[in-house]
C-alpha cells in the first residue's frame, strides 16, 4: 500500500491546506516540462495520485482507515475525476455491505466507549496494587469456636482431601486458615486481623507468639490470577490503542474478567 503521506512530504495530520501547498510545490518541481529528469514523470503520476486521495475529504477518511487497519477489506469507489464540473452517474441501487463491514462499522461506532472499559479495568489493577502497598488496618477479635472443613479433591485414580480450619470470632466473622497453622490458635485467644486499606480484605491474623497466619481464600491469595489477567488483557489494550477491532475484543474480555474480580473481592 503506497503512503500518500509520505510522497507529498506531509504528516498523517496535516490540513487540507497543507496538503494543497505540498502538491503545488512537488507539481512545479518535478513537472515533465521543468524538470529533464526521466523519472519525474513516473513520480509527477504518484504525486497527482497522492493528491487526488487526500484532497477529498471521503477519500481520505477511506484511505486513513485502510492505513491504519490494512486487514480491513475497504470498497474501492472509482477514481474522481479531474474535472470539477464532472459528475460520476450515480447508482439508484445502494451497494450491500458484506457481513464482516457491518461488524467492523459497529466495533468503529462502539470504539470510544471500549476505551473506557479498557482503561476502567486498568484503573481497578492499579487500586487493587495500592491497595496491597498502603498500611494495613488493625483490629482485635475473640475467638469463640473452631470449627474444621474437608474436601475432597479427585484426579484421575488418585485423590487427596484438604483440610483446614474455620476461626469464629465473636462480632461473627469467620476465617478460613490452612489446617498447618491451626494448631496455633485456641478458643478463647485474642488475635489481631490485619486487613487491607481500601478493600478491607483480611490478609492474615496474629496469634499469640506473633504467629502470623495468612489468609489463603481471597483476592490476594488463592485469586490471585484474576488481577493479573485483568491486567495483562488491559495493558494490551492500552498499548494499541488505534486498532479497532483489538480494542473491541479486548474491551468484551475486560469486562467479564473485571465482573470476576469484583466477585473475587465480594468473597475475600
Amino acid at each position: 500500500m503506497k503512503d500518500y503521506y509520505q510522497i507529498l512530504g506531509v504528516s498523517s495530520s496535516a490540513h487540507a491546506s497543507d496538503i494543497k501547498r505540498a502538491y503545488r510545490k512537488l507539481a512545479l518541481l518535478y513537472h515533465p516540462d521543468k524538470n529533464p529528469d526521466p523519472s519525474a514523470e513516473l513520480y509527477i503520476k504518484e504525486i497527482n495520485e497522492a493528491y487526488d486521495v487526500l484532497s477529498d475529504p471521503q477519500s481520505r477518511s477511506a484511505y486513513d482507515l485502510q492505513r491504519e487497519n490494512p486487514f480491513h477489506v475497504a470498497v474501492e469507489e472509482p477514481p474522481r475525476h479531474r474535472d470539477p464540473a464532472y459528475k460520476r452517474p450515480t447508482s439508484s441501487r445502494p451497494k450491500r455491505k458484506s457481513e464482516s463491514e457491518r461488524i467492523y462499522e459497529m466495533m468503529a461506532a462502539y470504539h470510544k466507549p471500549a476505551r473506557w472499559m479498557i482503561i476502567t479495568a486498568f484503573s481497578f489493577c492499579v487500586l487493587l496494587l495500592f491497595d496491597t502497598m498502603l498500611p494495613v488496618r488493625k483490629s482485635t477479635d475473640q475467638i469463640v469456636d473452631i470449627r474444621h472443613s474437608k474436601q475432597a479433591i479427585s484426579r484421575g485414580s488418585y485423590g487427596r482431601v484438604i483440610t483446614a480450619n474455620i476461626l469464629v470470632f465473636a462480632s461473627g466473622n469467620r476465617l478460613k486458615i490452612s489446617s498447618d497453622d491451626g494448631d496455633h490458635f485456641r478458643i478463647g485467644d485474642y488475635i489481631q486481623i490485619n486487613s487491607s486499606r481500601i478493600f478491607g480484605i483480611e490478609l492474615d491474623v496474629v496469634g499469640k507468639n506473633a504467629y502470623v497466619a495468612n489468609v489463603p481464600v481471597s483476592i490476594y491469595g488463592s485469586f490471585w490470577f484474576g488481577p493479573a489477567a485483568l491486567l495483562l488483557i488491559s495493558v494490551i489494550g492500552l498499548c494499541f490503542p488505534k486498532k479497532i477491532e483489538l480494542t473491541f475484543n479486548l474491551a468484551v474480555g475486560c469486562f467479564f474478567v473485571l465482573i470476576l474480580n469484583v466477585i473475587f473481592v465480594l468473597i475475600s
